[in-house]
């Protein structure tokens, strides 16, 4: 029996599907979740490599570890990079190749079956500006794709993937134009397409470099962070002076994690505890770089808010696992305040699109909106300025598009 998988090899996290055509699965990457952060760690103990979130949970439980976070942003380096692990010399596509292998060997375990072909999702742009770069990128991640002994390899673009899921929905007879709103982790993509049920006309695109987590971090670093630590002041000499902004910057951005607690960053913080003014916000941060376990909490808590308020008009906070513990409450109207400037760069391309001489909102059938921050209610609003509310298509924001590519994946390797 032919079976098939596709890989979302994320910047942040990762999912993997595969299809044997009698169903289509989402697998576990680790023990309770489906996506799972995208993470390398080499623990020198046992000798061997950890990947996924079981490799945070190791680092945070004894972090002198090495962990390497996020890979995927290194693919479009000029450079070649190379770092030791493991008393070894590993190049950037070993890396990602280490990560594959592991999904590929967790893959055929489930199915008790070889698995060899892999549709890779891959953005627009590896890189921006070069496209020698962009391609490089590819070949890297094909690269350590083979390393994985995967012999069928194949890349779907990411913003491709919402239009044919939104494209399978048509009737023979239906002709419409549709604006795919693509609202990633990191990125936002929007295109206007021209499509029947089987053909599709790009007719513009553009993306901004904005996403799901930008409001985890707006959330850490412009209200818990206050809260908690921030503006902390401490004497130096004859003033008083507010703790370094960049304790807090690294706190609101998980892929800063290992940072925290390099000798440095701790010399840092035990060197301006004595002289700090508000002991007890400043012993918070203390318990976060003595105790990586505090800051995943920490973080997942913040990610975890941010989901409620995307349901809820209000949410509890409760830091009982900090020395001095904490609680207090926020709004989702307070929320949507903090994240004002995003959703306005979120939503400026579609307004710029609809405002061309060529293109009237009335001209426009549907606004296909995908992924994790179509689920924000203020999305929503600001898009039904701008077009009719009838015309937001928002159902199965995950669950039509992982589908569509495992069948898609099933198709071209059959």
């Amino acid at each position: 029996m032919k079976i098939t998988s596709w890989l979302d090899f994320w910047t942040s996290n990762s999912t993997i599907w595969y299809n044997d055509w009698q169903k289509s699965q989402l697998i576990n990457l680790s023990k309770w979740k489906q996506e799972t952060r995208t993470v390398l760690l080499a623990d020198t103990e046992e000798q061997e490599f950890i990947v996924w979130n079981d490799g945070i949970r190791k680092y945070i439980d004894w972090s002198v570890w090495r962990l390497i976070q996020s890979p995927k942003s290194f693919l479009n380096s000029r450079e070649e990079v190379k770092t030791i692990m493991l008393w070894n010399q590993y190049t950037l596509t070993e890396i990602v190749w280490i990560i594959i292998k592991d999904f590929k060997d967790r893959l055929e375990n489930i199915v008790w079956n070889n698995v060899d072909s892999v549709l890779l999702w891959r953005p627009v742009h590896f890189h921006d500006e070069d496209e020698k770069l962009d391609k490089l990128a590819q070949e890297r991640l094909e690269n350590a794709a083979r390393l994985a002994w995967f012999k069928n390899i194949e890349f779907q673009l990411e913003p491709l993937a919402a239009a044919k899921t939104y494209q399978s929905t048509l009737q023979k007879w239906e002709e419409e134009k549709v604006i795919i709103a693509d609202l990633w982790w990191w990125t936002s993509d929007f295109s206007l397409l021209h499509m029947t049920s089987d053909a599709m006309e790009v007719l513009w695109n553009t993306w901004v470099y904005i996403g799901w987590n930008n409001f985890d971090r707006k959330l850490s670093y412009d209200y818990f962070s206050p809260h908690l630590w921030r503006w902390t002041l401490f004497n130096s000499m004859w003033k008083q002076l507010e703790l370094p902004t960049s304790f807090y910057h690294t706190l609101s951005d998980w892929r800063k994690l290992h940072e925290l607690w390099d000798r440095k960053t701790k010399h840092d913080i035990l060197w301006l505890y004595w002289p700090s003014l508000e002991k007890d916000k400043f012993w918070r941060l203390c318990d976060i770089t003595n105790n990586p376990l505090l800051w995943y909490e920490y973080f997942e808590w913040v990610e975890w808010t941010k989901k409620q308020l995307s349901q809820d008009e209000v949410y509890n906070w409760d830091f009982n696992f900090f020395t001095n513990p904490l609680n207090f409450q926020i709004s989702r109207v307070l929320f949507e305040q903090l994240i004002q400037e995003e959703i306005y760069r979120i939503v400026k391309p579609i307004e710029e699109l609809l405002n061309q001489t060529w293109l009237k909102s009335e001209n426009i059938d549907k606004i296909f909106l995908t992924w994790w921050s179509s689920f924000l209610p203020i999305i929503q609003r600001e898009v039904e300025k701008l077009l009719w509310q009838w015309k937001i298509v928002d159902n199965e924001r995950f669950s039509s598009i992982w589908y569509w590519l495992t069948i898609e994946s099933y198709e071209r390797f059959k």
